[in-house]
């Protein structure tokens, strides 16, 4: 189960846990960024873990997509100072990460397509 979050708005220390289910009920999907947090860990019944292969064409074209929206978001991120410094570096953290991650599946994907043209 999920503590309620203190005066400040965080969790209190320690390990919390919880569900996926749980997870998305406290703290929802509606954002880009939530959505992709979510699917990168199944709770869309994707079942790839932290790491996913691209299959086809359709899913880079919709991977570039989103890795040109969670860069938009990176640059936001990083330009708003109106929040809390400490909620800011766990969002960009966050944000990067996603965002490595898309790359090196693009590119792995890259990698296959290329392969067959090299070895042909």
């Amino acid at each position: 189960m999920i503590p309620p979050f203190d005066e400040h708005g965080y969790l209190p220390p320690g390990i919390h846990l919880a569900t996926l289910d749980e997870i998305e009920a406290r703290f929802g999907r509606e954002s880009e960024l939530r959505r992709v947090q979510m699917e990168s860990v199944g709770s869309e019944g994707h079942d790839r873990g932290n790491s996913m292969s691209l299959l086809n064409e359709q899913e880079l074209s919709v991977t570039r997509e989103k890795l040109r929206m969670l860069e938009e978001s990176y640059t936001a991120a990083r330009q708003d100072t109106s929040g809390s410094r400490h909620a800011q570096e766990l969002e960009l953290r966050s944000l990067k990460q996603l965002i490595n991650q898309l790359r090196e599946e693009i590119a792995r994907f890259e990698a296959r397509e290329a392969a067959p043209a090299r070895n042909g």
